[in-house]
């Protein structure tokens, strides 16, 4: 039996608007949309070939959020228990603003965090309210056992494939501006912040990058927070 639910875009069966639930039989063409038409096919008790769903990669625009630590490696050769506890606390932090801004946490690698958002803002107001929380918690703490992230935003396609991998380089590229990005700071690509226009927020112009296997230069500017 079909039936039609949409307000919209009437669905046909051979031709014929589906008003009522209606029954369908082997050979009917379906159409959903314009140009989109299915034909339907029954199979008896007697078949044992399961049908397979098809699965496709799929591109996606979201804002990609990659976090550091600043001497990570040193602040694990000083103290490795202290350093791991006080990464849990920011990652916690973190996580939870991800949260609140709608983003979602798309891998921990050791001291590195990857984000993704679906807008631009969300990603940049969400750095600078976890930076700001992960500062007061490293004003009780002499600067030398501080814990402090360097962030780097960008926007831009990204290809996901069935087994939910994540390609494109502008999650490459989100990396490499964090890695210059100072200890506490946040630098954004000049495709954010030409988005980020009339948002109320403070950039500053810092310089045009040429990023290692890149063939084209990136602007990239610091957030003022």
């Amino acid at each position: 039996m079909l039936a039609h639910l949409s307000p919209v875009n009437p669905t046909l069966v051979n031709g014929v608007p589906v008003g009522e639930a209606c029954p369908l039989h082997t050979g009917d063409l379906i159409e959903i949309a314009e140009g989109i038409v299915l034909r339907l096919e029954l199979f008896g008790s007697g078949d044992f070939a399961a049908t397979m769903p098809r699965v496709l990669d799929a591109r996606r625009m979201y804002a990609i959020l990659y976090a550091d630590v600043a001497a990570y490696s040193r602040l694990v050769e000083d103290d490795d228990i202290a350093t791991a506890r006080q990464l849990e606390a920011c990652l916690a932090i973190i996580r939870q603003q991800t949260e609140t801004a709608g983003g979602r946490v798309v891998n921990v690698a050791g001291d590195g965090i990857l984000l993704l958002f679906t807008s631009a803002a969300s990603a940049v107001i969400c750095a600078i309210t976890f930076q700001r929380s992960i500062a007061s918690l490293n004003r009780s703490l002499p600067p030398t056992r501080q814990l402090e992230f360097r962030v780097g935003i960008n926007s831009g396609d990204i290809l996901i494939t069935p087994a939910g991998a994540m390609h494109g380089d502008a999650i490459n590229v989100a990396a490499r501006i964090q890695a210059l990005a100072p200890p506490g700071g946040i630098l954004v690509t000049g495709v954010v912040h030409d988005q980020l226009q009339g948002h109320g927020l403070v950039f500053q112009y810092i310089r045009t990058n040429s990023l290692k296997n890149l063939s084209r230069e990136v602007r990239s500017y610091s957030v003022n927070f």
